[in-house]
């Protein structure tokens, strides 16, 4: 069994900072191959989680993610719909209030 596989027998808390912190890292470094698999793993375990909570995170951080890497996810963008936003925004929304943060061009991050 995966450590990830594993870590979605956690409770909805912990499952709810998984997702997030995937989203987290995957918008600081798109072009990570292992990131990319790592995300995708993490957010198709959680659309099938019991908890709504979860389901729910997990949709809402794939139609952020989908503007910035349309490839990552299956489904054209005008058969998802809503508004598209830029990783600039995704950073906005996954990283606002956080201190410590600091986004290179190159798409890498330190801090």
């Amino acid at each position: 069994m995966s450590t990830v596989h594993y870590l979605f027998y956690q409770a909805v808390l912990v499952k709810l900072q998984i997702v997030t912190l995937a989203a987290k890292l995957l918008i600081l470094s798109p072009a990570d191959r292992t990131l990319v698999l790592l995300s995708q793993y993490v957010f198709s375990l959680a659309r099938y989680d019991t908890s709504y909570d979860i389901r729910d995170r997990a949709k809402m951080i794939t139609s952020l993610l989908s503007g910035v890497l349309p490839s990552l996810f299956s489904g054209s963008q005008e058969e998802r719909g809503g508004v598209v936003l830029r990783r600039e925004q995704v950073l906005l929304v996954l990283f606002e209030g956080k201190a410590g943060v600091i986004v290179e061009q190159g798409g890498h991050f330190g801090k």
